[in-house]
């Protein structure tokens, strides 16, 4: 599966019936790498699922899906 980033300002994820979309690669600008975290619809803002992180909106630029897991 190919995928291609996404912009923020022009297309946001899908959300389910809790308001939650399922957690995608994501980019911001100014770091040099990218991390995974998932979108609150209700709220509007992103959350990173990084272990030991509270449930602070962080910035996102871009976003796409994650990859498939291997076999």
């Amino acid at each position: 599966m190919t995928s291609k980033w996404k912009e923020t300002s022009k297309q946001l994820p899908e959300c389910n019936a809790q308001h939650e979309s399922d957690y995608l690669l994501c980019a911001t600008m100014g770091l040099d790498a990218p991390f995974v975290a998932w979108f609150n619809c209700k709220k509007d803002k992103w959350i990173a699922a990084l272990a030991g992180t509270s449930n602070d909106a962080v910035a996102v630029t871009h976003w796409q899906e994650l990859p498939e897991m291997p076999a």
